[in-house]
């Protein structure tokens, strides 16, 4: 009962709950159409994101009342300090930015959740061993301060994600001297309002898995129950990955 008599616990419960309703909304919504989906998705997510935001202000109030020296500025011990910092920074605006087009096409790869485990664990192994050498090499630059911490985290995350992507875009790369035709039976077709994707989900010869053809045309031709043809190429990072979705005239029982 003492822990709900704090000021600063019941705020952060109140902004947490809200939080929580806003993305609620969101996932209720995610597959949906229309455009009224459309409007409680940016709403939720937008409330959400404002509540996220509460929270970060108040956290940073309770840090400063109990930590005097939380909010001192940030004062790089030397030149190359205060331009890693913006470095760090740069690099992890400049990803959250190209991961909308470099992202997206990493869908198409045959057993994609196994390839993105793989090479995400590669990811986060490579940022934490190249912050761990950083910390080594320059101790000065890890201070206790939130603003630098965001961008020794903007870092981190920057280097796990470019990792994943540019493992998926040098086997798509080098998948296209390899190319083949597979069989696949459409067993769903759905659009996600909110951010114009599209999804096949196909029975292939020995699963079924989510697919998102990047040509509007593409998905637009094909229907539930269609037989397709697909263009596929295997990389030298060994997944195999899918270039081109087009209506067969066969059967699913054609599937090998």
């Amino acid at each position: 009962m003492n822990l709900l008599r704090n000021p600063f616990l019941k705020l952060a419960l109140r902004y947490t709950f809200r939080m929580l309703v806003g993305v609620l909304g969101v996932v209720l919504i995610w597959d949906k159409e229309g455009h009224l989906a459309f409007i409680i998705g940016i709403a939720g997510g937008l409330y959400a994101l404002w509540n996220l935001s509460l929270l970060g202000m108040l956290g940073e109030a309770r840090a400063a009342l109990k930590y005097p020296e939380y909010n001192e500025p940030v004062v790089p011990d030397s030149k190359l300090e205060k331009w890693l910092h913006r470095l760090a920074l740069a690099f992890f605006y400049a990803t959250l930015l190209g991961s909308g087009i470099w992202w997206p096409p990493l869908d198409n790869h045959i057993h994609t959740n196994d390839f993105l485990i793989i090479y995400g664990l590669l990811g986060v192994a490579l940022a934490t061993v190249t912050t761990s050498i950083l910390k080594k090499m320059m101790p000065s630059f890890f201070k206790n301060n939130h603003t630098r911490a965001v961008a020794i985290l903007g870092l981190w995350l920057s280097i796990a994600a470019c990792t994943v992507m540019i493992a998926g875009h040098y086997n798509m790369a080098t998948a296209k001297a390899n190319l083949r035709t597979e069989k696949a039976f459409v067993q769903q077709k759905t659009k996600n309002v909110s951010t114009s994707t599209r999804y096949l989900y196909l029975q292939l010869a020995t699963h079924e898995e989510r697919f998102s053809p990047r040509k509007a045309s593409e998905w637009d031709a094909i229907a539930v129950g269609d037989s397709l043809e697909l263009t596929v190429g295997k990389g030298e990072l060994g997944y195999s990955y899918i270039f081109h979705f087009k209506r067969s005239h066969s059967s699913a029982s054609d599937l090998k």
